[in-house]
């Protein structure tokens, strides 16, 4: 574990130094720039995680219990009795869970449901 953290910081120090020379020689403005493009990769990293609203077959997907939008997303296995019996679960299908924010209800999807994009 003590070995890995060490080659994470090297490879992190590594990029800094080399992918990012604009910092050091750069001028004012590039510098902003840089700054304002990471602020903006963060921030759509941050709203990539959390709860988002999705849809399902191009239908805005709402809980049928408290009718909120917005849900947290996650994959789950759909195992069947024949590969668990044979220890070749990872053969088996999995669906997609969308689990709401506001009650907890679980809907279990077979095909893929698409991220709406927040504006």
């Amino acid at each position: 574990m003590m070995q890995e953290t060490g080659i994470l910081a090297r490879i992190l120090l590594w990029e800094c130094y080399y992918r990012l020379p604009v910092i050091s020689y750069g001028g004012e403005g590039k510098v902003s720039e840089l700054f304002n493009r990471v602020k903006k990769g963060v921030r759509a990293m941050k709203d990539s995680f959390g709860p988002c609203t999705y849809r399902a077959s191009g239908i805005q997907v709402v809980c049928p219990h408290c009718r909120n939008e917005e849900f947290e997303a996650g994959e789950a296995q759909l195992n069947t009795a024949t590969a668990t019996f044979l220890n070749l679960d990872w053969l088996n299908k999995s669906a997609t869970v969308l689990i709401c924010t506001h009650c907890g209800y679980i809907q279990w999807f077979g095909k893929t449901v698409e991220k709406v994009q927040r504006s």
